[in-house]
């Protein structure tokens, strides 16, 4: 469920966490789709633009090297 989702990333940090999807399988949305709709339900259950763009955006960018 989202919120439970939502709930656990409030209880350990968005810092501590990459959000991804699983998307991409040929029954189901594409990747960029999934993760839109992922976003928003994170969105709609209380967590923060800054929050996502950490999990989405910073911290892989820094698991990657790139920053």
């Amino acid at each position: 469920e989202p919120g439970e989702i939502a709930a656990a990333i409030k209880a350990v940090g968005a810092d501590h966490v990459l959000m991804s999807t699983d998307m991409g399988h040929s029954d189901g949305p594409r990747p960029v789709e999934g993760m839109r709709t992922f976003v928003a339900l994170m969105l709609g259950c209380g967590l923060s633009e800054e929050e996502v763009k950490l999990m989405v955006q910073t911290i892989p960018a820094r698991l990657l090297g790139l920053v």
